[in-house]
This record gives structure tokens, sequence and C-alpha cells, in this order.
């Protein structure tokens, strides 16, 4: 029954569905990916080469970690179990989780953290959390919209994406004050 629902917010998004609308989630799909991946990890590479690794690393284990979930779980995609939903954008595996939500997810903690890390400024920071809440909001109604992941693909993906960030974030901590330790 809930997958039902699930079809229904689908059909109801690709309702309105255009060229214009699809180009558009298309691309914000891409900012989910390797393209969000490419353009995070250069802009922390200039700035924190340490942090830029850790990011990737986290990034790389997030989608592992996807991966084997959609192995394991294998549910098949929303244009393949229903009719009245289209395919809107090539997808190849299995829908649970959204592996566009855990990467997109994890690209934003890494900004927020990054942010928090670099700036005092209480504009800055909450302006960093509202723009990457929007910015995963979007990955996640995209994926929907392109009818390649139901509501709850997206939401478990979103978990996925932190947990994988908190466990990473609290090891990188731990291991930075371990090095400041070992040299002073």
């Amino acid at each position: 029954m809930y997958m039902e629902f699930e079809a229904k917010i689908i059909e109801f998004l690709q309702a309105g569905a255009s060229q214009e609308w699809t180009v558009f989630f298309r691309i914000v799909s891409l900012l989910g990916s390797w393209t969000g991946l490419l353009i995070v990890f250069l802009v922390f590479f200039f700035y924190n080469r340490r942090y830029s690794y850790t990011f990737l690393i986290t990034y790389g284990l997030g989608v592992g970690i996807n991966y084997l979930f959609k192995l394991v779980i294998s549910r098949p995609r929303p244009y393949a179990a229903y009719e009245g939903i289209e395919m809107l954008t090539d997808a190849i595996g299995n829908s649970f989780p959204s592996g566009h939500a855990v990467s997109s997810t994890i690209i934003a903690l890494f900004v927020i953290a990054f942010i928090f890390m670099k700036s005092k400024n209480k504009f800055y920071r909450y302006g960093t959390i509202l723009s990457m809440l929007i910015y995963v909001g979007f990955i996640c109604v995209a994926r929907m919209y392109l009818g390649v992941h139901y509501l709850t693909d997206v939401l478990a993906g979103v978990c996925v994406g932190v947990l994988i960030c908190c466990i990473y974030l609290i090891i990188y901590k731990k291991l930075l004050k371990l090095s400041q330790n070992l040299k002073e």
C-alpha cells in the first residue's frame, strides 16, 4: 500500500512534466552525483587538502555502502514497477536507497562542516545550512520527478548519507586531535 502512495507522489510530480522541467531536474540531479563531487572536492582541495581527501573517502564509502544496500534489497525502480510512471532520465541498477540522496547529503554535510570550521559569521553559517537543505531537497524531488526513485528511496538515502558522514566526521576530528597531540 505504501508503494502505491509513493507511486501517486511520482505521478503527481510527472503530471506537470515538460521538456524544460525535465532538463532542469536532470541538471539538478547531476549536482547530486559525480559533478557535485568534483566541484566540492576541487573547492576543498584549494582550501584544505586533508579535508578534501577526507571528503573523498567519505563520499566513496557512502557510495559503496549504498551500492551494497541496492544489491541486497533489490527494489525495482518506479518506472519499472508502475505503468503510469515514465523514466525521464537514464538510471541503472536498483532503486533503494537513492545514491543521489546519499551523495548530496554527504556533500551538504561536508560543506556545512567546512563553513562552520572556517567562519564564525552566523549569516554564513545559517545561510549555508539553509542552502544545503534546499540543495538536498531539490535532488530528492528531482529523482522522484525523473521516475527513478520513490519517497522512501530518497529518505533512506538521506539517512545513509547522514550516518556515514557523522561517523566519518567524528573519526576525522579524533584523528586530527591525535595528530595535534603527537606534534606537541
